[in-house]
């Protein structure tokens, strides 16, 4: 939505699509607070758990299996990480440098 209004700047696409976004942002922001916190009480459809079973199975004592398992999850993350930071700062440079 934000880079449609952006290619329709100061045009009354514009206007509607940013009414629209702002609209939506807030219940879409409490949203996800809500679900962070219900994964994190083991409840909705996010589960933090396996990590959890995981992180004791290996306090408990080496295990190749888990470490794997473990060590897949933990590079998805960080290859989301990634991704979502290098967005960030893409964006945050376009509105510094406001090159259109």
């Amino acid at each position: 939505m934000t880079w449609a209004a952006f290619i329709k700047r100061e045009t009354d696409i514009d206007i509607r699509i940013t009414r629209k976004e702002e609209l939506l942002r807030y219940p879409l922001i409490a949203g996800i607070v809500l679900l962070s916190i219900m994964a994190y009480m083991g409840q909705g459809p996010v589960d933090v758990a396996p990590g959890t079973v995981y992180f004791r199975a290996l306090a408990a004592g080496p295990d190749a299996a888990i470490q794997a398992k473990l060590g897949k999850e933990i590079a998805q993350a960080r290859i989301a990480a990634y991704m979502y930071w290098i967005t960030i700062s893409r964006i945050c440079f376009l509105e510094a440098t406001k090159p259109f």
